[in-house]
């Protein structure tokens, strides 16, 4: 009986190890094999030619429609400014939209980020615009978003009953790749100075070739006084999601999203993030 139950310790041992030694790591595309994720990466925003400033913010439409607008510039894209629309909704949600203005190409915007009746119902109060101290202030209810204007770089906090809950590029983040010929001047460079796959790029035996040019988009966000943040589904890590750079995070390496369909994946914490099938990008706190 003792054999026994050792050949079967045994035989379990070896299936352990073949399974863990399932996972193919070479098949999986890392930060550094990806530009894009590099260059945000690299990106400590610092760069004030690269800092997005908002001169104004007012009302859009007719002023009834409960929106407000105002365009984001910086000294690096000059001409191309961002338009930026704020939107309180009526089930006490904000929205804030950024878009890229005279775009030389359509960008792909996902669908049914809002559904049902959410952008048709009626604020119970009006929203309101208050400009002062340098900021300007959009308040609906019990909540409010603060927007800095120029010259401080653009930033905006959220709150809730007067608690600031949280907040959008407070560390000047913001990385926004318009679209630009690839004649155009600085088109084959980057501000975060890593240059590399702006156009093209392989991995493995594919290769990935942009004909209309790099076009990521990146910001900060924080949420202040929350001890957990969950969301960015679907993976095998922990519901509560880790910190994904500096000293306390298991590994340097960012929560992707994108789709796949993945036959074994590892569940130790320097990999667990990668995802799983589906990506849905929502987050919780």
């Amino acid at each position: 009986a003792a054999a026994r139950r050792a050949a079967l310790l045994s035989l379990l041992a070896a299936l352990c190890l073949q399974l863990a030694g399932a996972f193919k790591a070479h098949e999986f595309r890392y930060c550094k094999d990806s530009s894009f994720c590099r260059r945000h990466r690299k990106f400590d925003g610092t760069n004030a030619a690269a800092t997005y400033t908002l001169d104004t913010l007012a009302h859009g439409g007719d002023g009834g429609d409960g929106t407000f607008v105002g365009k984001l510039t910086n000294q690096l894209e000059g001409s191309r400014p961002l338009s930026l629309t704020v939107t309180p909704l009526a089930d006490g949600m904000i929205r804030v939209h950024i878009n890229e203005e005279g775009a030389a190409h359509k960008r792909y915007e996902v669908q049914d980020v809002l559904v049902g009746d959410t952008t048709s119902k009626i604020f119970p109060t009006k929203p309101t615009l208050t400009i002062s101290g340098g900021k300007a202030t959009v308040t609906a209810g019990d909540r409010s978003i603060a927007i800095d204007l120029a010259p401080s770089p653009f930033k905006a906090v959220v709150s809730l009953s007067g608690e600031p809950v949280m907040e959008l590029n407070s560390r000047n983040l913001m990385k926004w790749e318009v679209y630009k010929d690839k004649s155009a001047p600085g088109a084959l460079e980057d501000v975060s100075g890593d240059h590399d796959g702006l156009w093209e790029e392989s991995f493995g035996a594919h290769r990935d070739s942009r004909p209309k040019g790099p076009a990521s988009v990146g910001m900060d966000v924080t949420w202040l006084g929350f001890k957990h943040v969950y969301g960015l589904s679907e993976r095998a890590s922990s519901f509560s999601l880790a910190n994904s750079k500096g000293d306390s995070a298991a590994r340097d390496e960012p929560y992707r999203l994108y789709n796949l369909d993945v036959f074994e994946y590892d569940v130790t914490p320097d990999r667990a993030h990668q995802p799983l099938y589906g990506a849905v990008p929502l987050m919780l706190a």
